[in-house]
């Protein structure tokens, strides 16, 4: 399994939501992602959703391929 669909913050001791235990660390890095963004004042308002989702999407990827190379 690849870093970026391992468990963001797995809980070894649930047992209902099987071996995917919420969000990987890849939904969870775009998310922070894409809550920085959108926190910015100077983000475009006419910027469309899907691009600002894409672009959370990119930082969350970059920053999964540094730390591999940290490793």
């Amino acid at each position: 399994m690849k870093n970026s669909d391992m468990p963001a913050m797995p809980n070894p001791t649930s047992r209902t939501l099987g071996p995917r235990q919420g969000l990987t660390k890849l939904e969870h890095f775009a998310g922070l992602a894409m809550q920085g963004i959108l926190a910015s004042p100077n983000l475009n308002i006419d910027l469309a959703e899907k691009l600002i989702a894409e672009a959370a999407i990119v930082q969350a990827k970059a920053l999964l391929e540094e730390l591999e190379k940290q490793k």
